[in-house]
């Protein structure tokens, strides 16, 4: 790769990942906005709140890293229309280099959107959900204080009677008012807080189940053993889902001894398509300030408006469209032809004469 495919490269990171740094802080800051509740409510440390927000800021990042590199590329490439040098890199036929800087930025550009894709996201997603579930487990067991009726979370209060060495809880009692619809009490002779590959959840045994309806009905259902998720608890606890906390090489690995459920494939095709639409939105990008124009052309649409718009169509016929069983392939599909449509539009628009020389 020449000296000039390297400059351009370089302006194409440095446009794309300046727009990405500004919305990965403005996305971390929402984030930790919204869960500002684990300090005040909760008697979590800063720590908590810090890592919490950035845990669910790097799902989010995701979608935003194509539109921030095809942003950068259209950026660069308006600069250089400014102060002629796209024109100076057609006129003395550079055109080669100028594709192999945008090859260039598309395959760096992917391969960082599959690390997201198949490592990153879903460790965040594993580690927000352990984090949250221990956030919870210690808001659940600070409140469970002998002979007071503590408020867990607004509208769910709890009692017990004490509790063994073990850590095994005596007498629980739990009233549950949240839904309006339905109110619920819970009481177990015993109760203990373990944990599985869901996660951690209360374990009440020897009781019983009160539900009252909106009708003033009520049922009562006894029990030997019922688990109650710690999850249903603390609500705004994220439900986990193991598709998502689960790297794509762990799915290889699982795939070699039995084979994936729909979901499962569906979810792992979805990461795979990720590469393929980081190319696409690249194509689009130079088909759309790739090539010079005359100065006499009136403002139209900013590139960086057009860019964004296609991301969200894109979005949505991923999600409404499939094609071949093949989870984002129509969205792919659709930008690559988008970006093959305007540099076809393109060509023929430069071979065709213009008004002046039709009039020569």
């Amino acid at each position: 790769m020449g000296r000039l495919s390297v400059y351009l490269s370089r302006q194409y990171f440095a446009q794309g990942l300046f727009l990405f740094g500004a919305v990965v802080f403005l996305v971390w800051t929402t984030q930790m906005l919204r869960l500002f509740d684990l300090v005040t409510a909760k008697g979590q440390s800063l720590f908590t709140l810090f890592g919490q927000s950035l845990l669910t800021s790097a799902p989010l990042t995701r979608a935003m890293l194509h539109i921030c590199i095809g942003i950068g590329i259209v950026r660069t490439l308006e600069a250089m229309q400014t102060s002629r040098e796209l024109h100076t890199i057609h006129a003395t036929r550079r055109i080669g280099a100028l594709w192999q800087s945008i090859l260039f930025t598309a395959t760096v550009s992917a391969l960082a959107v599959s690390l997201l894709a198949h490592w990153l996201e879903p460790l965040s997603y594993r580690l927000n959900g352990e984090w949250a579930e221990q956030i919870a487990a210690d808001l659940v067991g600070r409140a469970l204080e002998p002979h007071q009726f503590r408020e867990v979370t607004p509208g769910f209060i709890v009692k017990i009677g004490g509790r063994l060495g073990d850590g095994t809880i005596t007498d629980f009692f739990a009233d549950d008012s949240r839904d309006p619809e339905t109110r619920r009490t819970y009481e177990a002779r015993r109760a203990k807080i373990n944990s599985d590959d869901q996660g951690l959840y209360l374990s009440l045994e020897d009781g019983r189940i009160q539900y009252q309806a909106p009708d003033r009905s009520f049922t009562e259902i006894a029990f030997a053993n019922y688990q109650l998720g710690l999850e249903s608890i603390a609500q705004d606890a994220p439900h986990r889902s193991l598709v998502d906390e689960t790297t794509t090489p762990e799915f290889m690995a699982i795939a070699a001894q039995r084979p994936l459920a729909p979901y499962e494939r569906w979810n792992v095709q979805g990461r795979w398509m990720e590469m393929p639409l980081m190319f696409a939105m690249c194509l689009v990008a130079i088909a759309l300030a790739g090539s010079p124009r005359g100065t006499r052309r009136g403002p139209g649409v900013p590139h960086e408006i057009t860019i964004v718009v296609l991301a969200l169509f894109d979005r949505v016929i991923s999600d409404q469209v499939l094609l071949f069983d093949l989870n984002g392939l129509s969205g792919v599909l659709f930008l690559t032809l988008i970006g093959a449509g305007m540099m076809a539009w393109g060509a023929i628009a430069r071979l065709m004469p213009g008004p002046g020389r039709a009039a020569a």
